[in-house]
C-alpha cells in the first residue's frame, strides 16, 4: 500500500487524537501520542516544503564554508 506524505501526516495527527481522547490514557498513550504528533506535524510541515520545491526537505548539501566555521 502506497500512501502519499499528506496522508502520512494525517494518520499520525489522528492516532495522537485517538489515543488522547480515551477517557483515562495511561503513560504510553500520551508518550505515543505526542510522538505521533509530532510525526505528523513535521510531515506535513515537509509537505509544504515538498510544495515549494523537492530539494527543500533535504539536508544542507552546500559544503563551502561560512562565516561561522
Amino acid at each position: 500500500m502506497e500512501s502519499n506524505i499528506l496522508e502520512n501526516s494525517l494518520i499520525h495527527l489522528l492516532d495522537a487524537v485517538n489515543r488522547l481522547s480515551e477517557p483515562a490514557p495511561d503513560n504510553n498513550a500520551i508518550k505515543y501520542a505526542l510522538v505521533h504528533l509530532w510525526r505528523g506535524l513535521n510531515l506535513l510541515l515537509k509537505k509544504r516544503l515538498f510544495d515549494e520545491h523537492w530539494s527543500l526537505i533535504y539536508k544542507n548539501t552546500d559544503h563551502t564554508k561560512t562565516a561561522d566555521s
